[in-house]
């Protein structure tokens, strides 16, 4: 028993743990464990990748669509213009009723500022 206890101190590192040969570092020294890291990273490198991905087209869209309303608005708001333009323009057309009104107040206010 003394002797197998003095193999056990002999193995420990300096901070009490012992650095007997097991079979973690059996599976080390086969690369298992390396493999099994690397898997790992790559595992956590795509989902980084996709949450990144994902966010950069949630952007991407926020801001295509914000535009996309823009135009929308501004399209709504030359159009209306257009439209009342026209309507007016047909309304003070030569010969009717609005245009001769116009015309005869014109006249009053000039004979009356003689």
């Amino acid at each position: 028993m003394r002797g197998f206890r003095e193999d056990v101190s002999e193995r420990l590192n300096p901070y009490g743990e012992s650095q007997s040969y097991d079979r973690c570092a059996d599976l080390r020294r086969t690369g298992i464990v390396e493999a099994m890291g690397k898997g790992i990273a790559y595992l956590i490198a795509l989902i980084a990748g996709v949450v990144v991905v994902g966010w950069v087209a949630v952007q991407v869209l926020q801001v295509l669509l914000g535009s996309l309303s823009y135009l929308i608005v501004g399209a709504l708001v030359i159009g209306g213009g257009v439209y009342l333009y026209g309507k007016a323009k047909k309304n003070l057309a030569p010969g009717t009723r609005a245009q001769r009104r116009i015309e005869a107040a014109s006249k009053t206010y000039r004979m009356r500022n003689r």
